[in-house]
């Protein structure tokens, strides 16, 4: 296992940065006179009104009225300070909201990577290799697609022709990190949590996922995956487990009007993974709220991997794919599929409502990936 490198904080918001050392205006004399005519003409109507004590204490109190918010915790404010939000565009729900995994059950930190370095750490492999066979993707992954830089680990889809390791031949390049290529690998009982950027336009198809050791047909565990096509602004949420149907959920997200077009807003993504009375129950969330949960009464999986680590995570920004259609696609046409996106007549009247043309190159932005355990 890999040790932390890092503690959590979570981002002050936008909206609330001004609070901060922020002082009241203090009353003029034409507001402490203008209070006073306003309750004289008030009592001569017949109008009972409590006056507080002072009409210059009443003009403070009318003037300085603000957002209440308690400020984040020392750690948090270094956190702010050394990985401040990388666009104006950062979206941060409102703090009292936030699931808080270390005081929810999840104190012990065993994997954390803020993508401070240059390149990828040790505990990722980059992947080269093509396409899964039948999945309707267009690229080819390759190492040159994936840098470090600025506090984030960024994957670059590019517009480009170029041979697989295969021998295929794609139009697209990009790239693909995992952490069980690098040997590492996550306990069974765990909660992952990743903060990111997408990219939005059709075509483009970034996803984090949770992996079984023995292999995804046993289970897998969507943490993000994010079709624009499909729905332009949620992502969804899954798991899919042997013997078990599988369970998933799309949870919207809020975005900033005026973001540049085919760019997102930061978000965080979640999932624990516990044992329980019923079997082992998934808790998704997004931006620290539950999004919705699963049990999986019959875990087969839970005892058919070393015990040294059961999970690998795969962060992949793939372009093309029956679920997400191809950037060369009419808006709303799924072709690799045969049949729309959002619903209407495939071909040539599918419904396109909020869809993007994908730009090329298209950014993944991955701020962090902290892994807790009991």
């Amino acid at each position: 296992m890999v040790s932390g490198t890092g503690r959590f904080c979570a981002a002050i918001p936008p909206t609330y940065a001004g609070l901060i050392d922020s002082e009241p205006e203090r009353p003029t004399k034409s507001k402490v006179m203008l209070w006073g005519i306003l309750v004289g003409a008030l009592v001569v109507a017949g109008v009972g009104i409590f006056l507080p004590r002072g009409a210059h204490t009443a003009a403070t109190t009318a003037e300085s009225t603000t957002t209440s918010w308690v400020p984040a915790e020392p750690t948090q404010l270094k956190r702010l300070k050394e990985h401040p939000p990388t666009t104006s565009s950062t979206v941060a729900p409102t703090p009292t909201a936030l699931f808080d995994p270390v005081n929810n059950g999840w104190p012990k930190e065993v994997f954390t990577d803020y993508f401070d370095g240059s390149t990828p750490g040790p505990s990722w492999h980059t992947s080269q290799t093509g396409p899964p066979v039948g999945s309707g993707e267009q690229q080819c992954f390759r190492p040159d697609n994936v840098a470090e830089g600025l506090g984030s680990l960024v994957i670059t889809a590019r517009r480009q022709d170029a041979q697989c390791p295969k021998g295929e031949t794609h139009p697209f390049t990009s790239g693909k990190v995992t952490t069980g290529g690098a040997g590492v690998y996550l306990p069974a009982s765990t909660y992952v949590e990743v903060r990111a950027k997408l990219p939005r336009g059709q075509g483009l198809w970034p996803s984090v996922r949770l992996r079984h050791r023995s292999g995804t047909d046993l289970a897998e565990v969507d943490v993000m995956n994010y079709s624009h096509a499909q729905f332009p602004d949620a992502t969804s949420q899954r798991v899919r487990v042997a013997g078990s149907p599988a369970s998933s959920k799309t949870t919207p997200l809020r975005t900033t009007p005026g973001a540049a077009p085919g760019e997102g807003d930061w978000h965080t993504w979640g999932v624990s993974i516990l044992p329980s009375s019923s079997g082992v129950r998934f808790t998704f969330y997004t931006d620290g709220i539950e999004a919705h949960s699963y049990v999986d009464a019959k875990p087969l999986w839970i005892d058919r991997a070393p015990a040294d680590g059961t999970w690998d995570i795969a962060i992949s920004l793939a372009v093309g794919g029956k679920s997400v259609g191809s950037p060369d696609d009419p808006p709303g046409v799924l072709s690799a599929a045969g049949k729309c996106a959002q619903g209407g007549t495939y071909p040539d009247a599918c419904a396109a409502n909020g869809i993007q043309t994908a730009s090329f190159p298209a950014t993944f932005d991955i701020d962090y990936v902290r892994v807790l355990t009991r």
